[in-house]
């Protein structure tokens, strides 16, 4: 997989800091590479973790860059 990007199962249904904090502005949630990606989204997934969400917990993908 070439170029990626992190999206999160409940975008634009939680606010967008509260998902991603350091990581809100889409431009920083494009990666290189897969492995790029995947640290990050094992540090919001661990993030996400024993917080309270006003729907269900968010499940973050990483998705070729194109989709």
């Amino acid at each position: 997989m070439g170029q990626c990007k992190i999206i999160c199962s409940l975008d634009g249904q939680e606010s967008a800091y509260e998902l991603y904090r350091g990581y809100t502005d889409p431009s920083k949630r494009t990666f290189p590479s897969e492995r790029h990606a995947k640290q990050v989204g094992d540090y919001l997934e661990s993030r996400a973790r024993g917080r309270r969400w006003d729907s269900k917990r968010p499940a973050y993908q990483i998705v070729p860059l194109d989709e």
